[in-house]
């Protein structure tokens, strides 16, 4: 309709579909054009009044069409993950005749070598009751039950079943491992249980070159380290602390000034110390160089995405993780000594910088 405008029009001065004013009349002449169902939503998007271009009515249009479609795709997206999950694992047809039952009834069920038993869903209900754990800490309680269970409908073999209504359908290790199967696409399938030999583990009674002390740094035996150096001098005084971060904080610095880690200085920069309390009601020792970084050329560094990082972790085929806690390892990397001066701090009359 834009380009109509321009090229039928003896009053348009633009040239330009997107400038061109979206009037009363062919926004009317759109609204017909479009679905009925939404033809009285579009009406009250136009008013009158207000001078509007088709660039600016088309931004409302595409605003619309998300707010209408958006939880459709949402669904549709869901929808496409879980049909891939699914995909990517193995589903085999299972047969069970139920006790009192002649008609056997036919299952999805998931083939699981880690489920140490054979879940399936039922009202019937047997004389022993299991609680089953799921990977996700949670519990739930179940029956056991004799039944008749086939893979191909027709050799048949007894093998007791967790079941109950809410029970998922798992073909556990229990069942697959009685035997070869034959799946739909015609692979045969053997599955067992194999002893595994670790390797001795032992407990150290003690740590060898670990401290007991929790605060020890130390600096490590590495190349000093250059980082920008400021373009202008940085002089902020050490405001106002609490009471009760005082004593903690100066025994900190003691420590790592007997550490090496600091040492006394005379620098024209300096930066306030700012007491963090932790969660445990310790003290964090914590230097405001807010103002030294807004004179600091910006160092690139290589930081991790924590969430490729899981993503890394759990496509690894490990048993077992570990997490160490390195709180102290920032301040154990040494410093260049003409980088130093500008990390200045003063604590207790005392300057002090980093190592």
């Amino acid at each position: 309709m834009a380009v109509a405008e321009i090229v039928f029009s003896d009053d348009i001065n633009t040239r330009n579909p997107d400038l061109v004013p979206c009037t009363p009349v062919m926004w009317r002449k759109l609204v017909r054009l479009g679905p009925q169902e939404y033809s009285s939503a579009l009406a009250i998007m136009k008013r009158d009044e207000t001078e509007e271009t088709v660039l600016d009515m088309a931004k409302k249009l595409r605003t619309y069409a998300d707010a209408v479609h958006g939880p459709t795709h949402a669904r549709i997206a869901a929808l496409e993950t879980q049909v891939e999950a699914r995909e990517n694992r193995v589903f085999w047809t299972v047969w069970i005749r139920w006790p009192g039952t002649s008609e056997p009834q036919k299952y999805e069920a998931l083939v699981d070598t880690g489920a140490q038993c054979t879940l399936l869903p039922s009202r019937h209900v047997g004389e022993e009751s299991v609680s089953i754990a799921g990977v996700t800490g949670g519990s739930q309680d179940f029956t056991l039950v004799e039944a008749d269970v086939s893979l191909t409908g027709n050799e048949w073999k007894r093998h007791p079943i967790v079941t109950g209504p809410e029970a998922p359908c798992i073909l556990g290790i229990d069942f697959l491992r009685n035997g070869y199967f034959k799946d739909p696409k015609g692979f045969r399938w053997a599955f067992g249980i194999a002893a595994v030999e670790t390797e001795g583990v032992k407990q150290l009674n003690t740590l060898p070159g670990l401290s007991e002390n929790p605060s020890a740094v130390g600096l490590l035996r590495v190349e000093e380290q250059q980082v920008p150096i400021a373009t202008s001098t940085v002089h902020r005084r050490q405001y106002r602390t609490t009471r009760d971060a005082v004593i903690p904080i100066h025994k900190m610095i003691h420590e790592l000034e007997t550490q090496g880690v600091v040492s006394k200085t005379h620098s024209p920069f300096n930066s306030p110390i700012r007491p963090v309390r932790k969660s445990d009601g310790e003290w964090r020792l914590t230097v405001d160089y807010r103002a030294l970084n807004e004179v600091t050329p910006p160092l690139s560094a290589a930081v991790p995405d924590m969430l490729e990082l899981q993503y890394e972790l759990e496509s690894k085929a490990a048993k077992w993780y570990a997490t160490i806690d390195i709180a102290n390892a920032f301040f154990s990397i040494p410093l260049a000594a003409e980088c130093r001066p500008q990390f200045a701090f003063t604590w207790r009359g005392v300057q002090y910088t980093w190592n």
